[in-house]
């Protein structure tokens, strides 16, 4: 364990790292747990330290939640979730990409289902969850009307209704994924998305 005998000084040229395996050992323990269930104390045994390091990065579990939270938003943006795309083999990547298909996105998906059921009893987290899936639903829609826009959808489709769909799909596929690791998901996952925008292209 590094020394600690000056905080502020170990941390100056790491804090983000260090702040980044915090949020990393919280993932695990609320994929093993869930929400209520992860504590401060089950946190800082997950990564072998004392709890005043947890503090010394976060004031208490809820900004730390937050933080979580972020970096979930941020794996989204890395996978593309918030792109508009001009072809349908990249929106379909894109999708695919986030399927709970090795044991990081499982662990994603655990911790998303922990954070979507918890929200029940934290409005704040509620709202944060909505704005989230409004901005993801406002993307892939805006990539529906592109995509139509260029041909490569049929003219004839309702956005609105096909949106709904995606989501339905994909939210359905990430609740198999984690509950039935063992199933051959990525070509599972490949075939649903395929028949999906088989049935919608021009």
């Amino acid at each position: 364990m590094p020394n600690i005998a000056n905080p502020k000084r170990r941390y100056d040229n790491s804090e983000q790292g260090r702040r980044d395996e915090v949020a990393l050992a919280t993932s695990n323990v609320i994929a093993r747990v869930g929400l209520e269930g992860t504590s401060m104390r089950e946190i800082s045994q997950e990564m072998g330290v004392s709890t005043g390091v947890l503090t010394y990065h976060f004031r208490n579990k809820e900004e730390l939640l937050d933080f979580v939270f972020d970096n979930m938003v941020e794996l989204l943006e890395e996978r593309r979730h918030f792109d508009i795309f001009e072809t349908v083999e990249a929106f379909r990547d894109a999708l695919l990409a986030s399927m709970p298909s090795t044991e990081e996105l499982r662990r994603w998906w655990k911790v998303w289902l922990a954070f979507t059921t918890g929200a029940y009893s934290r409005p704040a987290q509620r709202m944060r969850q909505i704005d989230l899936s409004n901005r993801v639903n406002a993307t892939w829609r805006a990539s529906l009307e592109r995509l139509r826009g260029l041909g490569l959808l049929r003219p004839d489709i309702d956005i609105d209704h096909e949106t709904a769909t995606l989501g339905y799909l994909f939210d359905g596929m990430g609740l198999n994924g984690v509950y039935y690791p063992d199933l051959p998901a990525a070509e599972h996952h490949k075939a649903v998305i395929d028949a999906f925008f088989s049935r919608i292209r021009a």
